[in-house]
């Protein structure tokens, strides 16, 4: 019987569940592909209870690939909800008690079988009961990013959710047949139903979202893990998401198992790469058994569970690993240790000038230093090594390189990659300058901090409106131009990313820092 919990039962064997803890610490299981009560192989929707170290079935069909769900009334709570079954759901439990299930690959309302954007809530004891809080009951499309009341991650399995403290579900990542791999960041209301796009980027089919690294243990509001599926996510007690591996694409746009730790700051909106390897088939570095090193590393992996200790202290278990096989090792990663960096602090900028991009860099506390090799990316998936400046090796500071890059593009990224005598490495904060030739604008720095400029080529937007946006199309401020350099004070705004939309419809991306 469906709420009863009892020493004889069990779940059956399955893969690609949607799972959560509640606040109380009972275990809770949702789908994915495996036996059903007759023995059957197949995709699955019923829901698993453990308390008390006892099973219980609590909701969903006990035959696999039961048809067609039952969405019921949006909004509505009902005994006869239930979603369909799917594969690569995400799973949370917010702090009621409750759990909620998104999206994975399964049967919509009419039948039909692919990816979802579905959101479902399920009130545990004492109603165990459905409701269809969002998405479409008719299968998912396409993300909308631009939108306020319709805004949408849409379909996509495999990504994760988890609850704030303030009790918002957050969504990272994942996969659809339709678009590829994502790796933008959504919050989900629960209360008025609604999504909101936080971070990362709006474009992804036919895209390959390459990570942006940045400086291992620096945040910068540049910094993006690199699109992904399957992929660990906790909470820690400073409200921070700690992110680690999955199945995606590295700091070069290569595709494969990852092996490397985020931290995103809710409050900042800054990502920071934390451990691990920038690039995909890293293998593991296991050192003495017991004693923390930071040369050690779990190394790619996808589909292994994070959880964080009391102490704050993440642990890591298991996962498919760069060979896809299954492993049982168990990491413990101490976020407060010390980073080895051949540089304490640098800082990119850089100005275009005409034909030429002129990149200044400061550097503090350089220690064996070898060289900088300055990278250029046009817009595309790779940085190319375009030139490279002795290191100076110790001390404070400041360099300077100037680009003459060829014709054809309007945007120029450019990092450094700074090489330490022993022969590792880190990357810089990543600047976006454009070509005054091709566009009659130039924005720097861009990362901006206090204040940033808008260089125009001539006087023929003299007297005109420039419009400060924040990400969701809304007015922060409204200026007019009054020379070719005009400051833009960023002052009293928040950190993250913005538009500058000028009287003609162009429109420049900003990200404060």
């Amino acid at each position: 019987m469906a709420g009863q919990t009892a020493a004889g039962y069990s779940p059956g064997a399955r893969s690609g569940q949607a799972a959560c803890a509640d606040k109380l610490g009972n275990a809770w299981v949702f789908g994915g592909t495996g036996y059903d009560a007759g023995g059957n192989y197949d995709t699955l929707n019923d829901l698993w209870g453990m308390r008390r170290l006892e099973w219980g079935w609590m909701g969903g069909d006990k035959l696999a690939n039961q048809s067609p769900p039952a969405y019921g009334t949006q909004g509505v709570q009902a005994k006869s909800n239930k979603p369909g079954h799917r594969y690569g759901a995400s799973a949370s439990a917010d702090a009621s008690g409750n759990i909620w299930i998104f999206g994975g690959n399964g049967m919509d309302s009419n039948s039909k079988t692919g990816d979802l954007n579905d959101v479902w809530k399920f009130a545990a004891y004492p109603t165990l009961q459905w409701t269809w809080v969002g998405g479409s009951s008719k299968g998912g499309g396409a993300p909308r990013y631009n939108q306020t009341a319709t805004a949408d991650p849409g379909a996509r399995e495999n990504a994760c959710t988890w609850f704030d403290a303030a009790g918002t579900l957050w969504l990272f990542g994942g996969y659809s047949k339709t678009q590829g791999y994502f790796n933008d960041l959504w919050s989900f209301n629960p209360t008025t139903h609604r999504w909101t796009w936080v971070d990362g980027p709006s474009t992804t089919a036919g895209q390959i979202n390459a990570g942006v690294y940045g400086i291992m243990g620096r945040s910068d509001p540049a910094n993006t893990p690199g699109a992904r599926r399957t992929q660990a996510v906790v909470l820690d007690g400073a409200g921070n998401f700690w992110l680690y591996g999955g199945e995606g694409y590295d700091a070069t746009g290569r595709f494969g198992v990852l092996g490397d730790l985020w931290k995103y700051n809710p409050t900042t909106h800054q990502w920071t790469w934390m451990s691990g390897d920038n690039v995909v088939a890293a293998g593991a570095i296991h050192g003495a058994k017991g004693i923390s090193n930071v040369g050690n590393k779990p190394g790619g992996r996808k589909s292994a569970p994070l959880w964080i200790d009391r102490s704050g202290n993440l642990w890591l278990m298991g996962g498919l690993d760069l060979s896809n096989q299954d492993n049982n090792d168990l990491w413990e990663f101490t976020p407060n240790l010390t980073l080895p960096l051949p540089i304490k602090e640098v800082q990119l900028e850089g100005v275009a000038d005409g034909s030429e991009n002129r990149l200044t860099w400061q550097t503090i506390g350089e220690l064996n230093t070898s060289s900088f090799t300055v990278q250029r990316n046009t817009g595309g998936v790779d940085f190319s090594d375009i030139g490279s400046v002795a290191a100076q090796g110790s001390g404070d500071n400041s360099y300077a390189y100037t680009d003459t890059p060829p014709p054809g593009s309007s945007v120029y990224i450019y990092r450094l990659k700074m090489q330490d005598l022993n022969g590792t490495f880190t990357y810089s904060n990543t600047i976006i300058l454009h070509a005054m030739a091709g566009t009659g604008w130039n924005l720097y720095p861009n990362p901006a901090g206090g204040s940033v400029t808008l260089q125009m080529k001539d006087d023929s937007r003299l007297n005109t409106t420039v419009q400060l946006l924040d990400i969701s199309g809304r007015l922060i401020r409204e200026l007019i131009i009054t020379g070719q350099y005009q400051t833009i004070d960023l002052s009293n705004i928040a950190h993250g990313i913005y538009l500058l939309r000028l009287a003609d419809g162009t429109t420049l991306k900003l990200l404060k820092k």
